[in-house]
């Protein structure tokens, strides 16, 4: 998994985002980043890191998150 998301990190470069438009394949890569930002795996790559910090703190991210997870905490 290191090797796969270390090409990952080199294929960002200095681009703040992978692609130009949004899709669900971009928003699956950043989910399991996210999943994963917790660990030495992600944050030893630090172009990843860095794009996880990005994608997590946009506004939008942060809304389509509290719906999803406000199901989770309701059922709680």
């Amino acid at each position: 998994m290191q090797k796969r998301l270390s090409a990952l990190s080199k294929s960002l470069g200095d681009k703040p985002t992978l692609t130009v438009t949004a899709s669900p394949r971009v928003i699956d890569d950043d989910d399991v980043l996210r999943i994963l930002k917790h660990t030495d795996i992600v944050t030893s790559e630090k172009r990843l890191a860095a794009y996880v910090e990005r994608c997590t703190s946009r506004p939008a991210f942060k809304r389509a998150f509290d719906a999803q997870i406000g199901d989770f905490r309701k059922a709680a």
